[in-house]
């Protein structure tokens, strides 16, 4: 079960992720909007389908407000574990891509397990 799970979880992160490039390009590469503006609303807009989509695809859960809180809080910290991974191998002088890949491998692990755990309660 927990293995389908995960499957499920990478699939919805790989579709959020091409969303949120393809809002972002629209928003700014064609309609011209900061890019700041731009990837702050695309990732409120892609959390919250992305919230709809873990919800019913993957912890066959029903939609309750209080969920979604804990689901972008849980968001905003791995987001921040992102940051901090990318901090330590920038000043460890590693290339950009190291940190990247190793946080591509890494965070979603942590972040499934974080929402099954605390979003979800499963």
């Amino acid at each position: 079960m927990i293995k389908l799970s995960i499957s499920k979880f990478f699939l919805v992160g790989i579709f959020n992720t091409s969303l949120n490039f393809l809002f972002i390009y629209i928003l700014t590469g064609l309609a011209g909007i900061n890019v700041i503006i731009s990837s702050s609303s695309s990732f409120l807009l892609v959390n919250l389908i992305s919230y709809f989509i873990n919800s019913f695809f993957v912890f066959d859960q029903a939609l309750k407000i209080h969920l979604y809180f804990r689901f972008l809080i849980a968001s905003l910290f791995s987001f921040v574990i992102t940051l901090a991974v990318n901090s330590f191998f920038y000043i460890l002088d590693f290339h950009y891509l190291v940190a990247t890949f190793f946080c591509i491998f890494i965070i979603p692990f942590f972040t499934f397990f974080t929402h099954q755990k605390w979003t979800w309660k499963q």
